[in-house]
């Protein structure tokens, strides 16, 4: 079964010299679960140009794919690194995606998921990150017509 959910989505990049930047993303999402995986689909605007995100979480095994303006796909599977390339109308990146821990809880129809990563460029260390995503469910309000006997 499909929902709509309410996705706010928490980046968090260190780089080296300590400098931290931390991006959020709010949007109405779907969100439902097939063959044992849960799919959270949504939207966002980089730069006037609409991006499909799809994450696909299974076990402790979260994949986020970008297609659109900017295109990638990263693999966050604790103890394993992934390499990756991140597409932009700039340019290509190869990046590397060595995922220490992903958290998932799920309680009251709500999905919270934490993947604490580093990302990698030829070998070297490019930053200590953490992604945090929050799904929680969007309940429509129903109309109730009250009738009055005269």
């Amino acid at each position: 079964m499909e929902e709509k959910v309410r996705l706010v989505v928490t980046g968090r990049q260190k780089d080296e010299t300590g400098e931290e930047a931390v991006t959020e993303l709010r949007a109405e999402a779907r969100l439902f679960e097939r063959n044992g995986s849960i799919y959270i689909l949504y939207e966002e605007l980089q730069e006037g140009t609409a991006i499909r995100n799809t994450l696909k979480l299974k076990g402790s095994i979260l994949e986020m794919t970008k297609e659109g303006a900017v295109r990638t796909r990263m693999t966050f599977q604790p103890g394993k690194e992934y390499m990756t390339e991140y597409a932009t109308p700039y340019g290509c990146l190869q990046m590397g995606v060595r995922t220490e821990t992903v958290e998932v809880l799920r309680e009251s129809g709500t999905l919270r998921v934490r993947a604490v990563y580093a990302l990698t460029s030829g070998g070297y260390p490019v930053s200590d990150c953490e992604l945090i995503l929050e799904a929680e469910p969007v309940f429509s309000q129903e109309i109730v017509t009250v009738q009055t006997g005269h």
